[in-house]
């Protein structure tokens, strides 16, 4: 079951990301830095008041070992009711400040960006009630209309010259769609209408959870008003540039792996099984992944800056380079609200988040002054930080090391360590030729491949063993049979 819904699910995000690569390489031909740098201030503002409309009841439905209708209806009330205060918020706020502390174009952006809210608050609990089913073949059919949307959209306003408005209202298209695919999708799970009775025991976990969701984002929207306060709306576009491209193992990996790992949490839990291996297991199986992708992109990042965002791009180099130092901790961090959540201790997640958030923003202030790399460098010891708070509140609940730890992730340093010395000789190699930058990334690739797939069956990592079960499957003796039947 969570093989095939992880099959789903990065079915769904692979789709999403050839069509948002095609959309992040238009449009950083169509659309300037600055014009980047207001959209991303605008949409890290409203990303965060999603977070708090959704008050953590995605995270409830899934994981509360029982949902009644009566259940289902409060949590709807909830974020239909918190979604619709966000949005007069941002209205309110962004209407009243004078333009000497607000760029016009700034408020727009944030009025557009706000009519998606309540939106976004119907479409959710939906959605949360097929994730907990594990219905990914539905999840499959509204994330793909949404991205389908939001990249033509986007692009189609953008070659008009709407200039930050076209991600703006591309942005709007796409939560239009995610509501009206996730109400198609409704009677599935059955419809509930909104009401607010019961709602202080719902929203106690909601409270919590909300919290520890908002922490990280909140940090991110301070990062970036600020930087582009101090640095200017352009500084700000290089730096959502440059973290999107090392963003894409979040965007091709652990936002497919999030919406199953929670759902199989919970069913492990509820099951009275216990949560050390499953963690140890996905560190090692993230990790194996995570650190070669990181390790090319340090490598070859001005190629893939000229490829995705063209030549006038070229200042996002030293940032990216800077923002890969993140993946060497994510792997043991990516998902510890998930597991927080599984054992049911997310206050203490939430107390070790905001020593984290408390201490980065003290980096990025000053690092702010100085420059765009030294504001990617706070950025990149946020994971650092996060495993030296975080992960060690855990260990103890879950019962294991750090020793536990560095044993799961042994093959991993292995097959990375093989990932980068094939890289680093197709790197060389490529650099004593003229190629066409397609070219010189599909043969680096092509290089760092190699060494990734000998080592990671020489050194028999776990990922080598679902590879084989994934082929067995597919084209051993009982799939010829079922053919031949």
């Amino acid at each position: 079951m969570i093989r095939r819904a992880l099959f789903l699910s990065f079915g769904e995000r692979y789709v999403g990301i050839a069509l948002r690569l095609i959309q992040l390489t238009v449009l950083a031909r169509l659309l300037t830095p600055e014009e980047f740098g207001i959209f991303v201030t605008a949409a890290s503002i409203v990303l965060l008041l999603d977070l708090i409309a959704d008050f953590g009841m995605s995270s409830y439905l899934i994981q509360a070992r029982t949902v009644s209708r009566r259940r289902r209806s409060t949590a709807f009330g909830i974020t239909l009711t918190a979604s619709l205060l966000c949005a007069c918020f941002v209205v309110i706020v962004a209407g009243s400040l004078p333009d000497s502390l607000i760029d016009p174009r700034l408020r727009e952006v944030l009025y557009v960006l706000a009519a998606g809210l309540p939106l976004t608050g119907i479409a959710v609990p939906i959605i949360a009630l097929l994730q907990r089913d594990m219905r990914f073949g539905a999840l499959w059919l509204v994330g793909t209309a949404r991205a389908v949307v939001l990249t033509f959209v986007g692009i189609g306003l953008a070659f008009y010259g709407a200039g930050p408005m076209s991600l703006a209202w591309a942005s709007l298209a796409e939560r239009v769609v995610f509501l009206a695919t996730a109400l198609h999708f409704s009677r599935e799970v059955g419809w509930v209408w909104p009401r607010l009775d019961n709602w202080r025991s719902v929203a106690r976990f909601g409270g919590l959870q909300t919290v520890a969701n908002s922490l990280k984002q909140a940090a991110d929207a301070v990062t970036m008003v600020v930087t582009s306060k101090s640095l200017g709306f352009g500084s700000t576009g290089l730096l959502s540039r440059a973290d999107r491209i090392t963003g894409m193992f979040d965007q091709t990996v652990m936002q497919a792996i999030q919406p199953v790992i929670l759902p199989a949490l919970a069913a492990l839990r509820r099951a009275d099984q216990e949560l050390r291996g499953f963690y140890l297991r996905t560190v090692a199986l993230i990790s194996v992944v995570s650190w070669p992708f990181f390790a090319f992109v340090f490598l070859f990042a001005p190629d893939l800056v000229h490829l995705l965002l063209g030549s006038q791009w070229d200042a996002v180099v030293p940032v990216a380079r800077v923002l890969c130092l993140a993946g060497i901790f994510l792997p043991f961090v990516n998902m510890l609200l998930k597991f927080y959540t599984a054992v049911g201790q997310v206050d203490v997640f939430v107390r070790c988040s905001m020593i984290v958030q408390v201490t980065q923003l003290c980096l990025i202030i000053p690092a702010s002054l100085i420059s765009l790399e030294a504001v990617a460098l706070a950025l990149a010891c946020e994971t650092f930080l996060r495993y030296l708070i975080t992960v060690g509140a855990l260990k103890t609940r879950l019962g294991f090391s750090h020793h536990d730890v560095f044993v799961a992730v042994i093959p991993s340093l292995l097959v990375t360590l093989s990932t980068v010395v094939t890289a680093t000789i197709a790197h060389e190699l490529l650099k004593s030729v003229e190629l066409p930058v397609v070219i010189e990334l599909a043969l680096g690739g092509f290089g760092a491949g190699i060494g990734w797939f000998a080592s990671l069956f020489a050194t028999g990592h776990p990922l080598a063993d679902e590879i084989r079960a994934l082929g067995h499957r597919a084209f051993g003796p009982g799939r010829k049979h079922a053919h031949g039947g």
